[in-house]
Protein backbone atom coordinates (compact mmCIF):
# COMPACT_ATOMS: atom_id res chain seq x y z
CA UNK A 1 0.00 0.00 0.00
CA UNK A 2 1.51 3.36 -0.90
CA UNK A 3 1.72 6.25 1.56
CA UNK A 4 -1.16 7.93 -0.11
CA UNK A 5 -3.36 4.92 0.26
CA UNK A 6 -2.60 4.42 3.52
CA UNK A 7 -3.35 8.47 4.13
CA UNK A 8 -6.97 8.28 2.86
CA UNK A 9 -7.20 5.04 4.89
CA UNK A 10 -6.90 6.82 8.02
CA UNK A 11 -8.60 9.63 7.05
CA UNK A 12 -11.57 7.12 6.75
CA UNK A 13 -11.13 5.79 9.60
CA UNK A 14 -11.44 9.45 11.31
CA UNK A 15 -15.21 9.00 12.32
CA UNK A 16 -17.66 11.66 13.92
CA UNK A 17 -17.52 9.49 17.72
CA UNK A 18 -14.54 9.56 19.77
CA UNK A 19 -15.17 5.88 20.53
CA UNK A 20 -14.66 4.74 16.77
CA UNK A 21 -11.87 7.12 16.28
CA UNK A 22 -10.25 5.03 18.89
CA UNK A 23 -11.33 1.46 17.43
CA UNK A 24 -10.40 2.32 13.85
CA UNK A 25 -7.20 4.04 13.92
CA UNK A 26 -5.72 1.49 16.45
CA UNK A 27 -6.87 -1.25 14.52
CA UNK A 28 -5.34 0.58 11.50
CA UNK A 29 -2.15 1.43 12.88
CA UNK A 30 -1.19 -1.85 15.07
CA UNK A 31 -3.25 -4.67 13.27
CA UNK A 32 -4.26 -3.79 9.50
CA UNK A 33 -1.06 -5.03 7.87
CA UNK A 34 -1.16 -8.53 9.39
CA UNK A 35 -5.14 -8.93 7.62
CA UNK A 36 -5.39 -10.67 4.27
CA UNK A 37 -6.56 -8.86 1.25
CA UNK A 38 -9.97 -10.08 1.93
CA UNK A 39 -10.10 -8.92 5.24
CA UNK A 40 -8.02 -5.92 4.25
CA UNK A 41 -10.89 -5.23 1.97
CA UNK A 42 -13.40 -6.18 4.43
CA UNK A 43 -11.95 -3.32 6.76
CA UNK A 44 -12.24 -0.33 4.09
CA UNK A 45 -16.26 -1.93 3.47
CA UNK A 46 -17.23 -1.04 6.98
CA UNK A 47 -15.76 2.24 6.80
CA UNK A 48 -18.29 2.80 4.30
CA UNK A 49 -21.01 2.32 7.02
CA UNK A 50 -22.77 5.29 9.53
CA UNK A 51 -21.02 5.96 13.03
CA UNK A 52 -24.22 4.77 14.76
CA UNK A 53 -24.16 1.41 12.57
CA UNK A 54 -20.66 0.81 13.51
CA UNK A 55 -20.70 1.58 17.10
CA UNK A 56 -23.77 -0.30 17.77
CA UNK A 57 -21.90 -3.02 15.92
CA UNK A 58 -18.98 -2.48 18.19
CA UNK A 59 -20.75 -2.60 21.21
CA UNK A 60 -22.66 -5.77 20.32
CA UNK A 61 -25.92 -4.31 20.36
CA UNK A 62 -26.70 -4.92 16.84
CA UNK A 63 -24.71 -7.50 14.30
CA UNK A 64 -24.07 -6.97 10.74
CA UNK A 65 -26.02 -9.48 8.73
CA UNK A 66 -22.92 -10.19 6.47
CA UNK A 67 -20.90 -12.94 7.60
CA UNK A 68 -17.39 -10.98 6.13
CA UNK A 69 -17.97 -7.71 8.26
CA UNK A 70 -19.57 -9.64 11.36
CA UNK A 71 -16.33 -11.94 11.14
CA UNK A 72 -14.47 -8.67 11.25
CA UNK A 73 -16.14 -6.47 14.23
CA UNK A 74 -15.37 -9.50 16.03
CA UNK A 75 -11.25 -9.83 15.11
CA UNK A 76 -11.87 -6.15 16.05
CA UNK A 77 -13.37 -6.56 19.19
CA UNK A 78 -10.85 -9.46 20.49
CA UNK A 79 -7.89 -7.20 19.35
CA UNK A 80 -8.96 -4.16 21.50
CA UNK A 81 -9.63 -6.69 24.48
CA UNK A 82 -6.47 -8.17 24.17
CA UNK A 83 -4.55 -4.68 23.89
CA UNK A 84 -6.76 -3.90 27.25
CA UNK A 85 -5.43 -6.71 28.58
CA UNK A 86 -2.07 -6.41 28.17
CA UNK A 87 -1.98 -2.78 29.40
Amino acid sequence: MSQAEYNRLRWSCRRGMRELDFWFLDFLDHHYSALTSEEQETFTRLLEYPDQTLFEWLMNTAQPTIPRLRQMIGKMQNVVQQDIMSC
